[in-house]
């Protein structure tokens, strides 16, 4: 034990790693989605080049 704070080294330990996990995980969740985003974009925007546009014009 670590006088003065009560929690032992496997503790302290295990609340960096789950903190550590909090950090890392949704910042690769957020990579994943992105990646897959674009993917889709750039699936979708293939498939319509080939279709004429038509601007939108507004008053």
């Amino acid at each position: 034990m670590i006088p003065g704070i009560g929690l032992r080294m496997s503790e302290i330990t295990r609340k960096l790693l789950f903190t550590a996990a909090c950090l890392i995980l949704p910042v690769l969740w957020g990579v994943l989605v992105n990646w897959l985003f674009n993917l889709w974009q750039s699936a979708r925007t293939e498939k319509t080049e080939d279709e004429p546009v038509f601007p939108d014009y507004q008053i």
